[in-house]
C-alpha cells in the first residue's frame, strides 16, 4: 500500500463507491493542481488530503478465528491519487478474498 492509498470498511456498492469518489474529489479536488504547495514535481496531494479523511487501517473484530464483519461490509483498499487505476481488493465476512476479477483485470474501482 503506497502513501496515497485508503483502507477503510462499507457496504460494496457501486453507487455508493461513486458517491464517495464524488464526495472526496468535492472536499480535495485535483484541479487546480497548483493550490496545492506539495505539488512540487508531482501532482498527488489531493490524494494525501482524501487518504486522511478515509484512513490508512481498521480495526476488524475476530470470532471464531474468522473475519466479523456486519452483513454487508467489507474492507476496501483504494489508491486516491487522481489518474491512477482505482484497483481495489475486498474480503467478505467469509473471509474469502473477493474481486479476483479486479485485481486479473485491472477493473476499476469508482469508475
Amino acid at each position: 500500500m503506497h502513501i496515497t492509498a485508503s483502507v477503510f470498511i462499507n457496504h460494496d456498492e457501486s453507487v455508493l463507491h461513486h458517491d464517495f469518489e464524488v464526495w472526496l474529489e468535492k472536499l480535495a479536488p485535483h484541479e487546480p493542481v497548483k493550490q496545492y504547495r506539495h505539488n512540487v514535481g508531482e501532482d498527488n496531494a489531493n490524494g494525501h488530503l482524501k487518504r486522511q479523511v478515509m484512513g490508512r487501517e481498521v480495526v476488524v473484530a475476530v470470532t471464531g478465528g474468522k473475519l466479523d464483519f456486519g452483513p454487508w461490509e467489507q474492507i476496501f483498499m483504494v489508491s486516491l491519487t487522481a489518474g491512477e487505476e482505482k484497483e481495489f481488493w475486498s474480503r467478505s465476512s467469509e473471509n474469502e478474498l473477493k474481486g479476483r476479477e479486479a485485481r486479473e483485470n485491472r477493473s476499476q474501482l469508482w469508475r
